[in-house]
């Protein structure tokens, strides 16, 4: 895993659950598509990946 900051580590995570927000579900299909297989797909792997959340763990 590459080096980052916890500081930077825990805006991006926190970003990819933002995402996922109840508005998300009245959003067009396309939209909710998007979210859920472009964005949120590749950062859930990245963001919630053991070592990330060690990282962010007290």
């Amino acid at each position: 895993m590459k080096e980052i900051e916890p500081k930077d580590l825990y805006n991006l995570y926190s970003d990819m659950l933002n995402r996922c927000k109840i508005e998300l579900l009245s959003a067009d299909d396309e939209a909710i598509e998007y979210e859920m297989f472009e964005e949120f797909d590749i950062e859930a792997v990245s963001f919630l990946h053991k070592e990330a959340l060690l990282i962010l763990s007290p």
